[in-house]
């Protein structure tokens, strides 16, 4: 089958985002937390830097302004933010956690706690630390996208096709 290859990366990824998005929403459920999983990194971050704007929430997590936005829109309508002056800077609008945002948050680091120790002992039992393979891998795409490689793998494919003509 070939959506089983390396080459659909991108589908398997998809496919283990929904896994993790299902469960991590209804571990969440179970700790009497209200808000879906999605909003988790973007309300870590706000209570991590305080008011800011969406762009500045985007940047920190290298994620989408337009994705970022979505998220917050939920947080907006949990009660969870809401939008304040900017104070450098009238034409901008910053983010900043409620009182019940903030609530969240504490909540959600104790939760979070519990999933990464869970993480781990799923890492060692497919042996790989997936996150961190995960953040390796982002960071050597940035570093030399994936049409580049297969250049690459082109590259040594026809020197050493060379070398055994020889």
């Amino acid at each position: 089958m070939p959506f089983q290859t390396p080459a659909y990366l991108g589908l398997h990824l998809v496919q283990l985002l929904s896994t993790v998005e299902s469960q991590a929403d209804e571990l969440l459920k179970e700790h009497g937390f209200e808000a879906p999983s999605r909003i988790c990194s973007v309300l870590i971050a706000l209570e991590d830097s305080g008011p800011c704007a969406i762009a500045d929430v985007a940047r920190k997590l290298r994620i989408s302004h337009q994705l970022v936005s979505h998220r917050i829109n939920v947080l907006l309508k949990l009660r969870w933010a809401k939008t304040c002056a900017n104070p450098d800077d009238a034409r901008k609008v910053d983010i900043r956690l409620t009182r019940k945002g903030k609530e969240g948050a504490k909540r959600l680091s104790l939760i979070s706690e519990r999933a990464g120790q869970a993480y781990m002992a799923l890492f060692e039992e497919i042996g790989i630390d997936y996150a961190a393979a995960t953040l390796r891998t982002h960071a050597a795409l940035l570093d030399r996208p994936l049409n580049l490689r297969i250049r690459d793998v082109q590259d040594s494919k026809r020197t050493r096709a060379r070398r055994a003509a020889r």
